[in-house]
């Protein structure tokens, strides 16, 4: 990995996909300039909620932008953390302006679009086990 506390953001490539990628994106790369643990910075754990708050627009819209984001690879989900209600955070990395030939070359070779794995992961999360009425994790 490599740092992003020096970088300059695409703000003008992420601004063509629209008014709220590019405020969704703007609040995560500056979270991720402030992450520098070693070589492995760059990673942002803001939820989606707590995007929504903090840009007073709604959840919905917030997961449409993280969609694109992820799609166009400026963005890439590093993990999850377990919060303090016991659910699961998504921890966000804000892929390198250097990097973004080489992600969005991963994501066509891959061939399923990282917010496809996104809502797979959340609906994952959200089945109940029938034997333990417990949530799958």
């Amino acid at each position: 990995m490599v740092l992003i506390d020096k970088a300059t953001p695409p703000l003008s490539d992420v601004a063509k996909l629209g008014s709220n990628p590019l405020l969704v994106y703007t609040l995560l790369f500056e979270a991720a300039q402030h992450d520098v643990r070693g070589d492995c910075g760059g990673a942002s754990c803001w939820s989606i909620k707590g995007l929504a708050s903090e840009l007073k627009i709604t959840r919905k819209t917030v997961s449409r932008a993280i969609s694109i984001l992820l799609d166009c690879g400026y963005i890439q989900i590093a993990g999850e953390e377990k919060n303090e209600g016991g659910s699961n955070n998504t921890v966000w990395r804000v892929t390198h302006p250097e990097m973004l030939q080489s992600v969005r070359y991963a994501i066509e070779v891959m061939g399923q679009l990282p917010s496809g794995r996104l809502k797979v992961m959340r609906t994952k999360s959200k089945q109940v086990n029938p034997y333990t009425s417990d949530t799958y994790t």
